[in-house]
C-alpha cells in the first residue's frame, strides 16, 4: 500500500514542455497580432494612398487636357476673326465682279494686298502658325491668298507661285464640311506642289470653310500650325508636375517628363517614322472600345482623357495621358508596412522575454507538485501536497489528493473483498503468468501467494488440458473458455486432481488484457449430486414396482366386480386406480426429467414429416378432447415439411403440449396444432382458447417442479415437470421453445426445429437429366405459351410450369430453383407474392414476363418483359442474358471458395 508510485513513461516521440508551449503561445499571438493589424493598415493605407494618387492624376490630367482644349479654342477664335475681316468679302465681291470690288471700287489685287498684311500680323503673334492662306473652291482649289514662314521671315506667295490643293485630303474634306463650322486635319507632314515638304514640318490644320450663294462651300480659310511647337508652348504654359503625353488617334505622340533635366519634352514621333518603341498606352487612344480613365501597366499608372470639342468646332482625336510611376503609389505602403514589421519584431521579442519570465514563474509550483508525486509514496504524498494554496495548483493537488484517497480506499477495499472471497480467484496476464493469487486459492489449492505468483498458470493443468490452454493464449476471443462456466479439474500443490467450476473473464488493465480466473471447489456438490442422483434412481424404482402391481391388481379388481357392488366401494377404487396412474406419471417424469438432466437420454434423429409426427399424438389425445368436451384441430400448408428429430421424443412433447392445451381449455373451446415457417426453421405451435398463462408466472413456465395454480393442477392433474422436460428434449435435438399468452384468452406454445433439405420427389427435375442447365421455375397460367417457352429456353434452362400461386408454394416445398420465371396476371392472385417465399433466393434471377403493360416498382425482380413489345427472339435473348449472369456469379464464387486461406 505504501509504496512509491511507479510514473509511466512518457510516448515516443520529442517531449514539449507546458512552459515553451506557453513562450510559443504568446509569441504566436503576438505576432499574428501584429501581422492582422499591420496587414489591415497596410491594405487600408495602401487604399487611401492609391484613390489620393488616383485623384491628383485625374484632376492634373483634366487641367492639361483643358488647357490644350482652350489653345485650340484660340486657333478657332483667329479663324473666325479672319473670316470676319472685310477682305474676305471683298476679293470674293471682286473676283465675281470679273476684278472690280463694285462696293468701294477696290480691285482684287487690293483685297489681296490687305488680306496679305492681315495675315502677316496674325502670324507673327502666333509662333506656331507657319501658313495662312485662303482657297476657292470655285477656282478648283487653287489657293487665293498665302502668307507663309520661312526660318523665321513672314512673306507673302505671288500670285504665279500660289497652288492647286484640290488633290490634298484636307480639301477634299473641306467640301463635304458644313459652313461656318471649324474643323482639324489629320497631322501630316507639311506638304508642297503634291510633294512632302522637304523641311518636315509635322502640320495641323485648321479649316473653316465659307458657303456660296448655293449654300455648299465656296472657300475656306486653313491656318497651318506647326503641331510640335504647339505642343511646347503649351508645354512651356501649362508646366504639367507629371510625365504627360499628347498623342492623336493614328498614334503621333508626344512626351513631356518634367523629371528629366536634360530633355523635359521629346521630339514629336509620327507613327509612320517611330525612333523609339512607344508606349503601350498609346495604341489604345483611337480604340473606341477603351472609355477615358486609368489604365495600370508593369510600371506605371495612366490617366487618359480625350480632348472634346464643343458646337461649332471639330477638334482632332487627341489624348492626353498623364503618367504616375506605381513607386508614388506603392512607397508610403512599404514604408509602412517596413515599420509595422520592425515593430511587431520589436514587440514580439519584448513578449518572448515577458512570457518566458511568466511561463517560468508558473510552471515552478507544478514542477515542485510533479517532483513530489514521483517521488513520494501515496501515503506520503497526501502529506506533502500544497492543498492550502488559493490558485489552480491549490485546485489540482486537491483534486489529486481526494482521487489518491479514493484509489487508496478503493485499493484497500479490493484488497479485503479478494482476500475474503471464498471462490479462489488468480489474475494473470496475456503470456500466462501470475500477478495474483488470493488467500482462497491458497487454502483451495495449496499454494501460497509467494510460490505460485510469477510461475506460469498452465503449472495449475494436467497434460489434458494443455492444448486448450495454448489455443486460449493464441486466440483468447475465439475461445470457448472465455465469458462463461465450465467444470475442469486443476492440480493441487500435492499432485491431486481438483474437481473445481471455473470462469475466465478478459479485465482491460490501462492499455493491456488481462485475465481474472475465478474457482471453487465442487467436489461436495458431486458428491450432493451423487447421493441425489442415487437417491432419486433407487426410490424411482422401488416406488415403480410396487405402483405398477397395484395399478395391475387394481384393474383386475376393477375387472373382476360382481353385480350389484356397492357403488361406493367402486368409486373408492376409481379413485385408488386414478391416483395409481398419477404417481406412476410422477415417477416417469422424475426419471426422464432426471436422465436429461445428466445427459444420459439417447436421441434417435429421424427425417420425418411434421404431419405424420403431429397426426398420431392427435389421435392418441382424442379421447381426452372428447371427455372435455374440447374440439383438437391440425392445419396448415406446411406439414409435408420434413425435420430431423427422435419421433419418440417429439411424441413426447406434443403430448405435453396437447394435454396442457385440452385441460386448461373451458368447455367447448378448441386446441389448434399448426406448422409454420420462421425463417430457416420450422415451428409447430399448439394453440388453445383456455385461460392462459399469469403474467407473473410467465418467467416460471419452464422452470422444473412450478405450477400456475397448484389447486388446478391437482384437480386436471399435472407433476409440474412436464414443460421443464419439453424445453430440454427440444434443446437435446437442435430445437428451441417458447411461448405467448394472455391471462383468460389463451395460450401459443410452440418447439421449432432446423427444416431438413427438401426431397427430390417424383415428377421433380432429375439432376441427372439436367446436364449443365439450370432449374427453373415458371408460374403461368398460359399453358401454349409456358410449353413455347420451355421449348425455346431448353438449352439452358429446364422449366417446370405451374398455373397458381397455391401449386407454385407446394413445389417450392419439394424443389430447389435456380430461375423464376413469373406472369403477374393469375387467376388466384399476383405472381410477384411467391418472391417473399422462396427459401435462399439470394440473388438468384427473376423475371417477370406478363401480357400486362404496367409499370412494377420492386427490387427483387432484375427485368420486366412485356409479351406483346418483345419479338420471340428478343424475349429469349433477354432471358438468357439474365441466366449468363447468374453463371457468372456462381462461378466467381466457386473461385473464391477454392482460394486456400
Amino acid at each position: 500500500m505504501n509504496q512509491t508510485p511507479t510514473m509511466p513513461a512518457p510516448p515516443p516521440g520529442r517531449r514539449t514542455s507546458m512552459r515553451v508551449r506557453i513562450i510559443l503561445l504568446v509569441s504566436i499571438s503576438v505576432l499574428l497580432s501584429t501581422l492582422v493589424v499591420g496587414g489591415v493598415a497596410y491594405y487600408r493605407i495602401s487604399s487611401v494612398v492609391r484613390t489620393q494618387g488616383e485623384a491628383v492624376l485625374e484632376s492634373e490630367t483634366r487641367l492639361v487636357s483643358v488647357r490644350f482644349q482652350r489653345a485650340f479654342y484660340s486657333i478657332e477664335k483667329d479663324l473666325r476673326t479672319l473670316a470676319g475681316t472685310p477682305p474676305i468679302d471683298g476679293i470674293g465681291r471682286a473676283m465675281a465682279a470679273g476684278g472690280l470690288d463694285p462696293l468701294d471700287r477696290s480691285t482684287t489685287e487690293d483685297w489681296r494686298e490687305r488680306l496679305e498684311k492681315i495675315f502677316a500680323a496674325l502670324m507673327m503673334s502666333e509662333r506656331s502658325y507657319f501658313q495662312i492662306r485662303l482657297i476657292s473652291i470655285e477656282n478648283s482649289g487653287r489657293e487665293l491668298v498665302r502668307v507663309e514662314s520661312r526660318n523665321g521671315e513672314i512673306s507673302s506667295v505671288k500670285p504665279s507661285d500660289l497652288q492647286d490643293k484640290s488633290t490634298e485630303d484636307y480639301f477634299i474634306d473641306a467640301m463635304d464640311a458644313a459652313p461656318g463650322e471649324v474643323f482639324f486635319s489629320e497631322l501630316t507632314f507639311n506638304r508642297e506642289l503634291g510633294r512632302r515638304d522637304p523641311n518636315e514640318i509635322p502640320t495641323l490644320r485648321a479649316i473653316l470653310p465659307f458657303a456660296g450663294m448655293n449654300g455648299k462651300p465656296s472657300r475656306f480659310l486653313i491656318i497651318n500650325i506647326d503641331y510640335e511647337k504647339m505642343l511646347n508652348t503649351n508645354f512651356e504654359v501649362v508646366a504639367p508636375q507629371y510625365k504627360t503625353i499628347v498623342t492623336t488617334q493614328n498614334g503621333d505622340y508626344i512626351i513631356h517628363d518634367p523629371s528629366n533635366e536634360n530633355m523635359k519634352t521629346s521630339p514629336l514621333e509620327m507613327h509612320e517614322e517611330y525612333t523609339v518603341e512607344p508606349p503601350a498606352i498609346i495604341g489604345l487612344v483611337g480604340s473606341e472600345k477603351r472609355p477615358e480613365g486609368f489604365f495600370e501597366f508593369a510600371d506605371d499608372v495612366d490617366y487618359l482623357i480625350h480632348v472634346s470639342g464643343r458646337p461649332g468646332i471639330v477638334l482632332p482625336r487627341l489624348g492626353i495621358i498623364l503618367q504616375l510611376p506605381k513607386s508614388t503609389f506603392t512607397e508610403p505602403s512599404r514604408t509602412m508596412r517596413r515599420d509595422v514589421l520592425l515593430a511587431g519584431g520589436l514587440l514580439t521579442f519584448i513578449c518572448i522575454l515577458l512570457a518566458a519570465l511568466v511561463a517560468r514563474s508558473l510552471m515552478a509550483p507544478l514542477k515542485h507538485l510533479m517532483d513530489t508525486i514521483r517521488t513520494t509514496s501515496p501515503s506520503q504524498l497526501l502529506r506533502n501536497l500544497p492543498v492550502t494554496r488559493q490558485d489552480e495548483v491549490g485546485d489540482l493537488a486537491r483534486a489529486l489528493d481526494n482521487r489518491t484517497r479514493q484509489l487508496m480506499e478503493s485499493e484497500t477495499r479490493a484488497e479485503l473483498i479478494l482476500a475474503n472471497m471464498l471462490e479462489g480467484t488468480i489474475l494473470f496476464d496475456s503470456m500466462g503468468v501470475i500477478e495474483q493469487f488470493n488467500q482462497s486459492a491458497t487454502k483451495i489449492l495449496g499454494y501460497s501467494a509467494e510460490e505460485i505468483v510469477g510461475t506460469n498458470v498452465s503449472a495449475l493443468l494436467d497434460d489434458r488440458l494443455q492444448g486448450q490452454y495454448n489455443g486460449f493464449l493464441y486466440d483468447p476471443d475465439q475461445n470457448s473458455m472465455v465469458g462463461r462456466s465450465r467444470e475442469m479439474d486443476l492440480l493441487m500443490k500435492n499432485g491431486e486432481h481438483l474437481p473445481v467450476e471455473i470462469s475466465v473473464n478478459a479485465v482491460q488493465v490501462m492499455d493491456r488484457i488481462k485475465y481474472s480466473c475465478v474457482f471453487r471447489d465442487i467436489r461436495e456438490r458431486r458428491e450432493v449430486e451423487r447421493l441425489k442422483a442415487e437417491f432419486v434412481s433407487t426410490v424411482s424404482h422401488e416406488l415403480r414396482t410396487p405402483l405398477t402391481s397395484i395399478r395391475g391388481s387394481l384393474d383386475l379388481v376393477t375387472g373382476l366386480l360382481p353385480a350389484g357392488f356397492p357403488a361406493n366401494l367402486e368409486h373408492m377404487l376409481q379413485l385408488a386406480s386414478k391416483n395409481t396412474e398419477r404417481l406412476i406419471l410422477l415417477v416417469n417424469d422424475i426419471l426422464d426429467f432426471e436422465k436429461l438432466q445428466v445427459k444420459k437420454t439417447v436421441f434417435k434423429p429421424v427425417l420425418c414429416s411434421v404431419g405424420d409426427l403431429l397426426q398420431p399424438a392427435i389421435d392418441l389425445h382424442e379421447s381426452l378432447a372428447l371427455e372435455r368436451s374440447v374440439t383438437l384441430l391440425l392445419g396448415g400448408e406446411n406439414l409435408d415439411c420434413r425435420i430431423e428429430v427422435d419421433p419418440d421424443r417429439f411424441q413426447q412433447i406434443a403430448a405435453n403440449y396437447l394435454s396442457n392445451a385440452i385441460k386448461f381449455s373451458n368447455s367447448g373451446g378448441r386446441v389448434t396444432v399448426s406448422a409454420k415457417r420462421h425463417g430457416s426453421n420450422l415451428r409447430v405451435v399448439v394453440t388453445d382458447e383456455g385461460t392462459g398463462v399469469p403474467e407473473s408466472f410467465k418467467r416460471f413456465v419452464f422452470t422444473p417442479f412450478t405450477q400456475a395454480d397448484a389447486t388446478i393442477s391437482r384437480q386436471r392433474g399435472g407433476t409440474g415437470l412436464g414443460l421443464a422436460i419439453v424445453k430440454r428434449l427440444a434443446e437435446g435435438m437442435g430445437g428451441s421453445v417458447g411461448f405467448s399468452s394472455v391471462s383468460g384468452k389463451g395460450s401459443h406454445f410452440w418447439v421449432e426445429f432446423p427444416q431438413a433439405q427438401r426431397p427430390h420427389k417424383p415428377g421433380a427435375l432429375d439432376s441427372e437429366g439436367l446436364g449443365d442447365r439450370l432449374r427453373g421455375l415458371h408460374l403461368e397460367d398460359d399453358n401454349d405459351f409456358a410449353s413455347v417457352l420451355s421449348a425455346l429456353l431448353q438449352d439452358s434452362v429446364a422449366l417446370r410450369n405451374v398455373e397458381s400461386l397455391a401449386e407454385a408454394r407446394q413445389l417450392l416445398i419439394e424443389e430447389d430453383f435456380d430461375v423464376f420465371i413469373v406472369d403477374i396476371g393469375l387467376t388466384d392472385g399476383n405472381g410477384l407474392e411467391i418472391l417473399s417465399e422462396i427459401p435462399d433466393r439470394g440473388d438468384k434471377p427473376v423475371i417477370v414476363v406478363t401480357a400486362i403493360d404496367q409499370p412494377i416498382e420492386d427490387d427483387r425482380v432484375d427485368i420486366i418483359i412485356v409479351k406483346s413489345k418483345y419479338s420471340q427472339e428478343a424475349l429469349v435473348r433477354n432471358i438468357n442474358a439474365q441466366v449468363s449472369q447468374y453463371r457468372e456469379r456462381l462461378a466467381k464464387g466457386k473461385e473464391i471458395d477454392a482460394v486456400p486461406d
